[in-house]
């Protein structure tokens, strides 16, 4: 297998996010809500394909299922990262699990939301591309209940 190389930066030539999940009706109901803020929502089912429409389109914003496969994040996380080193990438997670929140940080990833907490993605995102500096987890609704109220700044 060849070793990866960073591909040359060159800017999207449109406004577009790339959404990463393999779960239909999930991919339908995110990409509802990205083609509010983008004029194009490239959506993808894997990995693989994730990796090779990042380095070609040069998204503005990668949303990516954490578990998104095949393998574990660990196998394909710090790929992209080798490919896209400069990407803005928001990771969705069903678990709240601190090693996977953990792997996802390390990798860049500049905020994981539960993918439960669809009302928070869109603010999260327009506070990504204006270069706030965000927060790497925003926890899980039931831990929110019990911390009382948490935000994203």
């Amino acid at each position: 297998m060849p070793e990866l190389q960073p591909t040359p930066e060159a800017p999207s030539p449109f406004d577009c996010a790339l959404l990463a999940q393999r779960h239909p009706d999930l991919r339908e109901g995110i990409r509802g809500l990205l083609g509010a803020i983008f004029e194009h929502v490239v959506m993808v089912a894997d990995a693989g394909t994730l990796i090779r429409c990042a380095a070609r389109l040069r998204p503005r914003v990668v949303v990516a299922d954490l578990s998104l496969g095949p393998g574990m994040p660990a196998d394909w996380l710090p790929r992209l990262r080798i490919q896209c080193p400069d990407l803005k990438l928001v990771l969705l997670s069903a678990y709240a699990e601190p090693a996977a929140r953990e792997l996802a940080a390390q990798a860049g990833a500049v905020l994981v939301l539960d993918q439960r907490i669809a009302a928070e993605l869109l603010p999260a995102i327009d506070r990504l591309l204006a270069g706030a500096a965000l927060p790497t987890s925003v926890p899980a609704p039931a831990a929110r209940d019990a911390a009382d109220a948490v935000t994203v700044p």
